[in-house]
């Protein structure tokens, strides 16, 4: 049915609409390329689906544990919780994250501009090289992320947690005011930083 085209996509709107608290069990599944766009997958579990170059695009996903994302578009798509998920050079802008869990998944090369993921709460996932330009992360925590070659233009941190965060030495967090409240906070350019005096 979600391999079924347009007509296909109508009859599992129509389906999910009418037992959309009716579980089904998609686990495995191949749905590579797959165009799922405006759908909702609440109570579909996809464990270790594999959803490489899918058009996820607005839809609503349940829990996804060890699903292939690669290369995906789930542009403005609500999505909350991810375990052991590859989505490297996926498309996740403004998708809706807050509140969401993410456990060691890899976001490498992935498109994460104006994701709304406040309250996030993040476990060694890695955002190499990863676009979070204009991201809205305010008071999520990463211990053990890696985000090296990440870009955080304009990316609102307030009160984040980057705590055994890995970023190279030629990276920063965005300037203030937008992570005013971050840890791993950088002193304020001009000003000495903690444990250093100014010289007079």
């Amino acid at each position: 049915m979600l391999r079924g085209g347009d007509e296909g996509l109508e009859q599992w709107r129509w389906r999910r609409d009418d037992q959309a608290q009716v579980p089904i069990d998609l686990s495995g599944a191949d749905l590579r390329g797959a165009k799922l766009a405006s759908i909702v997958l609440y109570r579909v579990k996809l464990d270790g689906a594999d959803l490489r170059e899918s058009d996820l695009s607005g839809s609503c996903l349940d829990q996804l544990v060890r699903v292939n994302l690669d290369g995906a578009i789930l542009a403005q798509a609500y999505v909350f919780h991810l375990t052991d998920c590859s989505a490297r050079n996926a498309d996740f802008s403004n998708v809706r994250l807050n509140p969401a869990v993410i456990v060691r998944t890899d976001f490498t090369s992935a498109k994460l501009t104006h994701v709304q993921g406040g309250y996030t709460r993040s476990e060694q996932a890695i955002f190499r090289d990863a676009d979070l330009t204009g991201a809205l992360l305010q008071e999520s925590t990463f211990p053990g992320a890696d985000f090296a070659g990440a870009t955080l233009t304009r990316a609102f941190l307030d009160k984040c947690d980057f705590t055994g965060n890995q970023f190279p030495r030629s990276q920063s967090l965005p300037d203030e005011p937008l992570s005013v409240q971050s840890r791993q906070r950088r002193p304020e350019r001009g000003k000495p930083g903690r444990g250093q005096s100014r010289r007079r």
